[in-house]
């Protein structure tokens, strides 16, 4: 930009002389850009070969205009960010211009290290994530498609979200619910509802995200610690259960689960993600067919009557 034809015009910033940096803003014009990583440019009439020079968001404020000019000084001012669009303009140069990255590869600390804090703070709510969203709504970005940046707060409390990020996860990692572990979760940036909403546990997530595919744990790649050798031991204490309960399987509930003891609670909780019909049907107890009269909501005295009127 031109600010005093071609001589070099000092471009100082800070508000104290004493901490005041400065750099120089010639008149210059990009020629050519050569093998990526350097340009040929007309500098004062000069021409240069240069590694290319990255912008700052410097540029963006004397683009709009935020800054006075005292004896071929030029000092920038405060940013006026009334203006939706000054906002949306100032992401878009910040991600394009400035870091030119992808969009979901933004980090939230990017905005204070390139003079946008109060943009951030005051507009988005600390949010690094709504200032994307904001600024590149064509793009239609999700929270948890940001790794770097934390989504906000109560995303994941909305169980289509978290079933949505699961399908994601699976796409990004290129596995099926099968082969997911902790460290999926972890790499992807959705550790915190993993912890939080499916227990640390890939079944239990695989489960919620996968309601009409028969996800079993055994068929998951990873079990956990001690797991396939209690499998068995656990299918025994299920079976016992029902006999002691003298009651038709399909009449089991999870009040029955949790006061038979010998740790049955938690294994139907922790193995069964709390589903009687899944603990059941690995007992070798009941069958698919009996999946429509288990899934009867409400005391098993609705299963009872309809299993007599079935018969």
């Amino acid at each position: 930009m031109s600010l005093q034809g071609p001589t070099r015009t000092k471009l100082v910033t800070g508000s104290k002389a004493g901490s005041s940096s400065i750099a120089y803003v010639p008149d210059e014009r990009r020629i050519e850009v050569m093998n990526g990583d350097r340009e040929r440019v007309d500098v004062g009439g000069v021409h240069v070969v240069r590694p290319i020079k990255r912008k700052t968001m410097k540029h963006f404020w004397l683009m709009q205009g935020w800054y006075v000019v005292k004896d071929g000084t030029v000092a920038l001012r405060s940013a006026d960010w009334r203006n939706p669009e000054a906002r949306r303009e100032a992401v878009r140069f910040l991600v394009d211009e400035v870091l030119e990255v992808e969009p979901r590869m933004i980090k939230t600390g990017d905005f204070g290290n390139n003079m946008l804090r109060q943009l951030l703070n005051k507009y988005f709510g600390h949010s690094a994530y709504k200032a994307i969203d904001f600024a590149f709504p064509e793009l239609g970005i999700k929270p948890w498609e940001m790794p770097y940046v934390r989504a906000p707060a109560n995303t994941f409390a909305d169980q289509e979200a978290r079933r949505d990020a699961y399908v994601w996860l699976e796409r990004m990692a290129g596995k099926d619910w099968s082969r997911i572990t902790a460290k999926d979760f972890q790499e992807w940036g959705l550790w915190g509802p993993f912890v939080r909403y499916w227990g640390s546990s890939p079944f239990k997530a695989a489960c919620e995200a996968h309601p009409e595919l028969d996800v079993q744990r055994d068929k998951m790649e990873r079990q956990p610690r001690g797991y396939r050798a209690d499998a068995e031991g656990n299918r025994e204490k299920i079976r016992r259960m029902v006999e002691r309960s003298g009651k038709d399987p399909r009449l089991i509930t999870k009040y029955d689960f949790h006061s038979y003891g010998e740790g049955l609670g938690t294994i139907f909780v922790h193995d069964y993600n709390g589903s009687a019909f899944r603990a059941l049907l690995d007992a070798g107890l009941v069958s698919e067919s009996d999946r429509s009269i288990m899934s009867i909501p409400g005391p098993a005295s609705r299963r009872l009557a309809a299993l007599k009127r079935a018969a």
